[in-house]
């Protein structure tokens, strides 16, 4: 990426606008200090971007359903996540003679329903665009099926996988205050 700026820049180039380069250096763990830096740095100076391009990906082979040959990914989009917090509060017992339902059986079926829910799916005009032109390259039968005239967006649904990934359980004593 930077040396094809380079390139440009030395060929005498001028952008129609302003060009931001932004590389984080804690994108796995959260971005804190990376893009959430850049995100106040362009609040504070008033910047607003009208198209960002995340990471060039890589190319990959067996990556994209239905297609053998090596196709470049361009992330256009990210995965969405979201913290919940599930609280229990029982009245205290004994183990000797539980209560039928204690806070762990309620925890455990709150996360089993988490699982098994099923969050909207959309297609993205990108990833719609995306489909359309890796469709004629794609392994019969899914190549009819993806450039079909006149096929609906119903059909992008077979790619769509819904995920959800609880990474992370800290588990919590709450301790009375008379103790």
């Amino acid at each position: 990426m930077l040396e094809s700026a380079e390139e440009l820049l030395a060929s005498g180039f001028q952008p129609e606008s302003d060009i931001y380069f932004l590389f984080g250096h804690d994108e796995e763990v959260g971005g804190k200090n990376g893009a959430s830096g850049a995100a106040k740095f362009f609040t504070e100076k008033g910047i607003k971007t009208k198209f960002n391009l995340d990471e060039g990906g890589m190319c990959t082979s067996g990556m994209v359903p239905f297609i053998e040959k090596p196709v470049i990914l361009i992330g256009t989009a990210d995965k969405g996540y979201m913290t919940l917090k599930f609280t229990a509060k029982m009245k205290g017992g004994h183990s000797s003679k539980p209560d039928k339902e204690t806070a762990p059986k309620i925890l455990t079926k709150a996360l089993y329903n988490l699982d098994k829910y099923d969050f909207p799916q959309q297609i993205s005009s990108v990833l719609g665009d995306f489909i359309d032109y890796v469709g004629p390259e794609m392994k019969m039968p899914a190549r009819i099926l993806f450039t079909m005239n006149g096929c609906s967006n119903h059909s992008y649904f077979l790619l769509m996988k819904k995920r959800v990934a609880k990474v992370m359980l800290l588990p919590g004593l709450l301790t009375p205050p008379h103790c």
